[in-house]
This record gives structure tokens, sequence and C-alpha cells, in this order.
């Protein structure tokens, strides 16, 4: 091999490293950068997900074991009551007030 093919082999396998370096860190790796923070927000919405389900799941416990949160649970979200209980309902307009609560 001659010096002129060792210094064109020298300089393709440099611009052949440079071009594989500037693409992972250069402008090129515009790609990783972006790769990287879909990472992080999938990690963000996935530690959301853990921690609403260790709520449902300390929820479901609560449900299972304390009669006083489960008739609590039933009286506000589902409107039931007592079969010995007598539940009064009044609007703002048949007492006389407006919605802003005055008279």
């Amino acid at each position: 091999m001659g010096l002129r093919t060792k210094i064109v082999f020298v300089l393709v396998l440099a611009l052949a490293i440079g071009f594989f370096g500037f693409g992972l860190w250069g402008l090129g790796g515009g790609k990783r950068q972006q790769l990287r923070q879909e990472l992080q927000g999938i990690q963000r919405r996935n530690q959301k997900l853990v921690d609403e389900n260790q709520r449902l799941a300390l929820e479901v416990e609560a449900l299972k074991r304390r009669y006083d949160y489960l008739e609590k649970v039933a009286r506000e979200e589902l409107g039931l009551v007592r079969a010995d209980e007598i539940l009064l309902q009044f609007d703002a307009k048949s007492l006389g007030q407006d919605k802003a609560g005055g008279r």
C-alpha cells in the first residue's frame, strides 16, 4: 500500500467516525434528545398511574373493611339514605333565596 492510499484510508475512516459521532451527539442527535424527553414523559405518567392505583387499592380496602366509610360513600356519591331516615330536599327558589344565598 502506498502512502497516498494510506492517507485516503485514514481520511475516509476519520470521516466515517466523524459522521457517526455527529449523528449521536451533534445536530443529528436531536432524535436522541427527543426520545429521552419522551421517555421521561412516559415515566412521569407511569408514576402517576402507580400512585392512582395505590390510592384506589386503599379505597377498595376501606370499602371492604370500614362500614362507616362505605356508608359515607353511599350517601355522598349514590345519594342513598337509611330505611329509617327521611330525606328533605329544598331548592333555593322555594326558600325565597337566589343563587347567591341572599334574600
